[in-house]
């Protein structure tokens, strides 16, 4: 099968990830898959040029000129199936398909924020989805807001989960070790190595000051709640900040062009004396192995359709602090984490710290328990066969057949 894939850019985003990952599933079972792009950002280009998936940008400014451009060559193109995430990309690939076409055409929605629904230029983009074959979200959410706002597009929706794919083989017990062929994990040392954590063999070993490592991986968006976290570090007592070690790795422009809530972030961190407790980073591509290095890993978010780092971080068996977002009744629970709430952050702060408080061996079992749930939700197997049988009946419905 010939796949086209379309999205924004490349960029480190949970979005560009799951597009990534999708597009070396299919390559690796034969298919020929491009993917489409309109903004140069490149974070994933390497991995996927590695696997032989064709990577094409439309870099054009004037967005009805690249709206025209994109267009052409979906419609000129002989691909047999069109998928695409991101409410632009998905109103982009449905106005190409406007004037009849000979391939199937299924779209991702990616996220479960309220405004992507109740927004009349949103909804509006959202209304074109009557061309699509399949709309495919990533969790039952946002399946339900497609429900509530759209109730005549409820044939074609569909959810299936993230795959995920770890980007070298990890022994875990209890958990899978599927991930990118070929890729080879280098220790990122923006955390002092010396800093040791529950490991996925479930070894430990701590520095001198036992500090706790809380990882985070989000960009500085206001929606993924940077100065919630803030205010809740700064709740806690002295002798918890002591031992505490944020690190948030992140796309540092919100949106194209703005970094403005990653500065206000930096100054609200100077201004509560939490230098060298929270530290804010740009996006690492061994995100595996800073996972690997962490105590726990932390979602704060206020909406989400479904994380990928948290799927990864239950993979290589974490603890999860998470607020309550996406499908949180299927991801976490007592026995594998903490629940919070985003717009509380005493809440937040009473999470960190029972997370902190907690003995090494009732982490450890956490984790495993993470693995286990991860195995059921995540395989990038079963994740493949799910796009692909979608993919299939879509083509062959756009082909008669």
């Amino acid at each position: 099968m010939n796949i086209l894939c379309l999205i924004d850019s490349l960029g480190p985003g949970g979005a560009q990830r799951q597009m990534t990952n999708i597009a070396i599933l299919m390559k690796q079972r034969g298919h020929h898959v491009t993917i489409v792009i309109y903004y140069p950002l490149y974070f994933f280009r390497d991995i996927l040029e590695m696997h032989g998936v064709t990577v094409v940008c439309i870099n054009e400014p004037r967005w009805w000129m690249r709206l025209w451009k994109i267009r052409s060559l979906i419609r000129g193109g002989t691909q047999d199936a069109v998928l695409s995430f991101l409410n632009t990309p998905n109103f982009i690939a449905c106005i190409s398909a406007i004037g009849g076409r000979r391939w199937g055409l299924i779209i991702g929605e990616r996220s479960a924020q309220k405004s992507s629904f109740t927004h009349l230029r949103n909804k509006t983009m959202k209304l074109f989805a009557w061309q699509a074959d399949f709309i495919v979200t990533n969790s039952n959410i946002a399946r339900n807001m497609w429900v509530k706002a759209f109730p005549f597009f409820l044939p074609k929706l569909r959810t299936i989960y993230n795959a995920v794919m770890i980007e070298a083989p990890i022994s875990n017990e209890g958990s899978p070790t599927s991930g990118y062929r070929n890729t080879n994990i280098v220790i990122d040392n923006s955390i002092d190595q010396r800093v040791g954590i529950c490991q996925p063999n479930g070894s430990e070993i701590f520095n001198a000051d036992k500090k706790f490592v809380l990882l985070v991986a989000a960009s500085y968006q206001q929606l993924k709640n940077i100065n919630g976290v803030i205010e809740a570090v700064s709740l806690l007592d002295n002798l918890h900040k002591k031992r505490l070690s944020l690190h948030w790795y992140g796309q540092i422009e919100a949106t194209r062009g703005n970094s403005q809530p990653y500065q206000d972030a930096l100054r609200k961190i100077t201004q509560n004396n939490l230098s060298g407790i929270i530290n804010l980073h740009a996006p690492s591509n061994n995100i595996h192995t800073l996972i690997m290095q962490a105590s726990a890993v932390g979602l704060f978010s206020h909406y989400e359709g479904l994380p990928n780092f948290i799927c990864e971080a239950m993979v290589l068996a974490k603890p999860i602090i998470m607020t309550h977002v996406s499908d949180t009744n299927a991801l976490v629970d007592d026995s594998n984490g903490f629940l919070c709430h985003a717009a509380d952050a005493p809440s937040i702060a009473e999470a960190i710290k029972r997370a902190m408080d907690c003995p090494i061996e009732k982490l450890k079992l956490m984790g495993q328990r993470s693995a286990e749930k991860s195995h059921r939700l995540f395989q990038p197997e079963v994740i493949a066969d799910s796009y692909f049988t979608l993919l299939r009946m879509a083509s062959n419905k756009a082909k008669g057949i």
